[in-house]
């Protein structure tokens, strides 16, 4: 970062051997968050100066920053969702998803993640991070992204190429969509 120059371009150098992959942005504390997937830490930088706030450590491997909800960030490796508390790091919880996240998703009541190795859409309560309801998807199906259209929940499966309209019950409502037979007709963008 360079005060300086605004736009410019620097660079955080550490002397950790780290893999960076991820970067979250914190619009409270106006914080950059980057997980190292091999350190086992997440370094939290002042996004106006570029000053290092804090490095958490955590003994946990292939960590990924998900989302910031104005006072957690939502973190997950290969098997685990966790709550951190924002303005120290401290992991509220853990919550074991039996595969790496694919995608996380708040609607401020719940979190939807999906789980592509197992098929699972589950809905978590955010509070204490416990399953609400959950789907599978049918085998092979591979759901990875999810998005929240006010009333219902769409999930993308890669392995189908369709696309599902989910309800609060975690119940799939009207018919799968099928990606790839519509993606022709949709023109340039």
């Amino acid at each position: 970062f360079n005060a300086a120059s605004p736009g410019a371009v620097s660079h955080f150098a550490t002397n950790q051997s780290a893999s960076f992959r991820d970067i979250l942005y914190d619009s409270a504390s106006r914080s950059i968050w980057v997980p190292s997937w091999y350190s086992q830490t997440i370094t939290r930088l002042d996004a106006s100066t570029g000053a290092l706030v804090g490095t958490f450590n955590y003994k946990i491997r292939g960590l990924q920053v998900r989302f910031f909800d104005g006072t957690f960030v939502w973190a997950t490796d290969d098997t685990k969702l966790f709550k951190v508390r924002a303005a120290d790091g401290f992991v509220v919880y853990s919550v074991s998803l039996g595969g790496r996240a694919s995608s996380v998703l708040s609607d401020s009541n719940y979190l939807w993640v999906t789980v592509a190795s197992t098929g699972a859409v589950l809905k978590l309560d955010l509070y204490s991070g416990g399953t609400v309801c959950s789907l599978t998807l049918p085998s092979g199906d591979s759901p990875q992204g999810v998005a929240f259209d006010g009333r219902y929940y769409w999930v993308t499966a890669a392995g189908s190429g369709q696309l599902y309209q989910v309800n609060n019950l975690c119940a799939q409502v009207g018919i799968a969509i099928s990606l790839t037979a519509t993606s022709n007709s949709l023109g340039k963008i």
